[in-house]
C-alpha cells in the first residue's frame, strides 16, 4: 500500500518522488460496521504551498488482546525541564533536561520563520506546521 503514494511523480517537480513534498493534513477517527479506524489524509505540494493533490487511506483498530498480567512497580522516573535555547525571529529551540540527559532540540520553526504549534490531543502529539 505505501508504494501507491510514492510511484507517482507529481506534475510540474521534474518526476521527483511524490512522497517527498507530502504531508498529513488531516487524521480522523472514522466508525464503519461496528468497526473503529483513523482516516489519514495527504496532501502534496508543488512549491511548498500549492497543494498539486491529496489521498486518504483507512487504518483500522485492532482487535482488543486479552489482558495481561500485572507488572512490577517501577522506579519513580525524572521530571522533565524544558527551556527555551534560543529565540530569534527564524529560530526556536528547547533545552530538554531528563535526569543526567541534556538535549537541544532542532529549531522548531518552519522555514521562513513560520510557526510551529506542537501541543497534545489527548496522547497524541501533534505538529502544526
Amino acid at each position: 500500500m505505501a508504494k501507491r503514494y510514492t510511484d507517482k511523480s507529481i506534475e510540474g517537480t521534474s518526476g521527483v518522488l511524490a512522497g517527498k513534498n507530502c504531508q498529513i493534513a488531516s487524521i480522523e477517527q472514522v466508525e464503519e460496521e461496528g468497526r473503529t479506524g483513523r482516516l489519514i489524509t495527504f496532501s502534496w505540494y508543488k512549491d511548498g504551498e500549492t497543494v498539486a493533490r491529496t489521498d486518504s487511506i483507512i487504518v483500522w483498530d485492532g482487535e482488543k488482546g486479552d489482558k495481561g498480567e500485572t507488572g512490577d512497580k517501577g522506579e519513580p522516573g525524572d521530571t522533565p525541564e524544558i527551556n527555551v535555547a534560543e529565540q530569534t525571529a527564524d529560530t526556536y529551540k528547547l533545552e530538554i533536561k531528563v535526569g543526567e540527559t541534556d538535549i537541544i532540540t532542532p529549531n522548531l520553526k518552519g522555514s521562513g520563520g513560520k510557526g510551529v504549534d506542537v501541543s497534545v490531543d489527548g496522547q497524541t502529539l501533534i505538529f502544526i506546521y
